[in-house]
């Protein structure tokens, strides 16, 4: 009998400044969640300071291979963290499911309430008043994107809402195809392809 597929949640927060308390119950609850069920995987962080410093593209790219790779990323937004907002925003323009969520007494940034009001398709925003609420919105987040982990992937591109966007911004460009990368060079060496 083929095991059913697992979902993968990514949950991105706030490491370097966040208080050790705080990267704790996070930590605390996706363990506690993953055992709870069975069917959602977490995936994990690459770790701070697990690398030298002329290694630590290795540690964006694992962040953004898991922002790719989960069925859903949960944003967990009390604490600021400019790597959070990257990764937020890789899942935005590519209209891949993301649920922010916030502490009730969290003081709100319209960059992250916005584009739930803006594009609920792909982003919500939801205040919890435990850690432990968050379980309750990660079950409502994968019925409301509708998440399989049985279906298939979407070709990866541009999200038709930034499309949109953009095309209001700057007016006509062309064809289509001058926003999307088709063909993007991939480095394995970090010096190839960069500046200075």
């Amino acid at each position: 009998m083929k095991t059913p597929a697992r979902i993968n949640i990514y949950v991105a927060h706030a490491l370097t400044k966040a208080p050790p308390e705080f990267k704790e119950a996070l930590e605390g609850l996706k363990a506690d969640l993953e055992a709870r069920h069975p069917e959602w995987r977490f995936l994990k962080f690459f770790g701070q300071g697990a690398l030298p410093p002329e290694e630590e593209w290795k540690i964006s790219r694992q962040d953004f291979r898991n922002v790719l790779e989960a069925h859903l990323v949960v944003d967990v937004v009390d604490e600021d963290s400019t790597g959070m907002g990257r990764e937020a925003g890789v899942r935005i323009a590519l209209g891949l499911p993301l649920l922010s969520v916030a502490h009730r007494e969290w003081k709100k940034s319209r960059m992250v309430t916005g584009p739930a009001q803006d594009w609920p398709r792909f982003c919500e925003f939801a205040r919890y008043d435990n850690v432990k609420d968050i379980e309750q919105l990660i079950e409502w987040a994968i019925r409301w994107f509708g998440i399989d982990p049985e279906a298939p992937r979407k070709p990866l591109r541009a999200a038709m809402h930034l499309v949109d966007l953009y095309h209001d911004a700057v007016g006509p460009v062309g064809t289509m195809n001058t926003i999307f990368c088709r063909e993007a060079p991939v480095y394995d060496n970090p010096s190839v392809g960069r500046h200075g």
